[in-house]
């Protein structure tokens, strides 16, 4: 399986912290978040992980570069950067690696979380239900203007939207994307020039396509400057099942 993680947002909701570093190099206990995940993704029959980059490129690009000498992932693992220019969202960004990922189903991450779902289970589960999009999602009681939250018609397992904002105030839980999904390659079909973000623009408009898998404990979000700050003290019980 391959994985496309895009790391090429300037995320100011975490300012000062990403004023210096792009998000994925925030450490958690000491140690940056892209490398928890490609840790995360040596569990797996990965066969390659393309990251896109954009703010601080070249940070990220030597810190994969150590990550490598100090040989840290298998020898079948291969990881491509790719920059990205002119402030391309990820749905342009996907749609430029399309060549990449034109062969099988593949899994989309933000690569500002923190994950650790298994990865094989629930690729079998989007296999097994043949849409073009399987969504990990959450429940969660906190609104946030960088989370998409599903809203299902009254008394229906169909989706009526897919939304960055909820219709009604966050007095309940309401479930919310997870910032991870797996893809089938037609995805690239549907990706139109004016999109400029999948959750945001390509995901709302295939609403009959989406296959929604509910896992409340595998993904931690880094969202805010709250969140980052919770993550340090939470970090050791997270993951402590790895």
């Amino acid at each position: 399986m391959k994985v496309l993680m895009t790391c090429a947002g300037m995320n100011t909701e975490l300012r000062p912290f990403t004023d210096m570093m792009p998000k994925c190099l925030l450490p958690v206990k000491a140690k940056p978040i892209l490398f928890h995940n490609l840790e995360w993704l040596q569990k797996y029959d990965i066969d390659e992980v393309n990251i896109t980059t954009s703010y601080h490129h070249n940070q990220i690009e030597l810190a994969l570069k150590k990550y490598q000498i100090n040989g840290l992932f298998s020898t079948d693992f291969k990881i491509n950067i790719h920059k990205q220019t002119g402030g391309v969202g990820t749905a342009q960004s996907l749609r430029n690696l399309s060549y990449k990922f034109d062969e099988e189903d593949f899994l989309f991450l933000d690569g500002g979380n923190l994950y650790n779902f298994d990865i094989e289970n629930y690729y079998n589960i989007h296999k097994n239900n043949g849409k073009l999009i399987s969504i990990l999602s959450h429940m969660t009681m906190e609104d946030s203007k960088y989370k998409n939250f599903i809203k299902y018609k009254n008394g229906s397992d169909k989706i009526e939207k897919i939304s960055v904002k909820p219709d009604y105030k966050m007095n309940k839980e309401l479930l919310a994307t997870s910032g991870a999904c797996y893809l089938n390659p037609m995805i690239f079909d549907v990706i139109e020039k004016k999109d400029r973000h999948l959750f945001d623009n390509v995901i709302p408009k295939q609403l009959e396509n989406i296959n929604v898998i509910v896992d409340n404990t595998s993904v931690q979000f880094i969202n805010s400057k709250k969140e980052y700050m919770s993550i340090s003290k939470t970090w050791s019980s997270y993951y402590a099942n790895i």
